[in-house]
Formats: structure tokens, C-alpha cells, sequence
């Protein structure tokens, strides 16, 4: 999966979204690249894209090391903001010694991309919640950007926290009886 992605970021570097199918594609039959007419990975579009962002850079073998260290930062915002400065050093070290993510971070594999995102628009909800005008349609903004990129890398996944965040917003705004928080979703 990772080497197929690191394929389609180059790619995209190309710039091209494909190349043309070899012409001998049993050479290259592949289960997760596509070689019928074009020839590209099966993955959404998004995660190649950043990696190729990052490959720009030369910084591709970065791009997942940073991505888990920023998600810890995201994981001590919302605890802090929600259950207190305890609470949120006891998260970030569970979060930073978290097997699955430090496995995840040192690989090209897009869990991690997905993982931040997810925990930066968490980390955005109690600014969502109770912090001004101004803040709220900032937090908004992040929260729909990040869950947005993170459905176009991992669809179901960031369907499933987009629809999970999506209806305790709904929930936060009914309760407070404040109908106009979801006109600035």
C-alpha cells in the first residue's frame, strides 16, 4: 500500500494524475494499481498528494514522525480545553506511546494523515462550543477543512468521524438552543 502511494505521489510530481498503461501489464499486475487504460493506485487522491507535497520538500520520511507528534499536541488541546491539565498529560502520553501510531508514523502509509486530521478538527470542537463569534467560525472552518481532506484520503474513516463530530455539533447547538452555531457549519 505505502510503496503504491509513493508511486502515485510521484506521480503527481509529474505532473500528471496517471500515466499511460504499460503495454505488457502482466509484468505489473498489482492488486492495489489500477492499469486498465491508465495506470495509477487505487487510493483516493488526497494521500499521494500530500506525500507528494512532502516529497517536494525531501521530507517524505518526516511527513508521518511530524504528523503523530502534532496529533498528541492535538490530543493535550481538547483534553485540557474539556477535563483539565491531568487529564490531558495523562492523554498525550498514552496517545505518544501508543503502539499502532508510532507503528503507523514510521511508515508511508496514510492512517496517520488521517489520525491528525481528525484530532485537529477534536481539538477545534470546544472552541466550537463556547468560544466567541469569531472563533467559532474559525474553529469551523478548521474542523470542515480537516475532516474534508481527511474523507478525500480515507473515505470511510473520515466519513465516520465527520458524521460522529458532526452530530454532537448538531446535539452541542440544540441544546444551548442556539440554532445559529449550525448556520456557521
Amino acid at each position: 500500500d505505502e510503496i503504491a502511494q509513493l508511486w502515485h505521489a510521484r506521480i503527481l510530481l509529474s505532473g500528471h494524475l496517471s500515466l499511460p498503461a504499460d503495454a505488457n501489464p502482466e509484468f505489473f499486475a498489482i492488486d492495489n494499481v489500477i492499469d486498465r487504460g491508465r495506470w495509477y493506485s487505487q487510493f483516493p487522491i488526497a494521500g499521494p498528494a500530500v506525500f507528494a507535497l512532502a516529497m517536494m520538500v525531501h521530507a517524505a520520511w518526516l511527513l508521518n514522525p511530524l504528523l503523530a507528534a502534532l496529533t498528541v499536541v492535538n490530543v493535550y488541546r481538547f483534553a485540557s480545553s474539556v477535563y483539565g491539565t491531568a487529564a490531558a498529560r495523562a492523554s498525550a502520553i498514552l496517545c505518544a506511546t501508543c503502539t499502532f501510531l508510532m507503528l503507523m508514523s514510521g511508515s508511508y502509509m496514510n492512517h496517520t494523515l488521517v489520525v491528525f486530521l481528525t484530532t485537529l478538527a477534536l481539538a477545534e470542537l470546544p472552541a466550537w462550543v463556547g468560544g466567541t463569534a469569531r472563533r467559532r467560525a474559525t474553529a469551523s472552518i478548521v474542523i470542515g477543512l480537516a475532516l474534508g481532506l481527511a474523507i478525500a484520503v480515507r473515505p470511510l474513516d473520515g466519513a465516520i468521524a465527520a458524521v460522529t463530530l458532526g452530530c454532537f455539533m448538531v446535539f452541542a447547538a440544540l441544546k444551548r438552543a442556539q440554532v445559529a452555531m449550525l448556520l456557521v457549519v
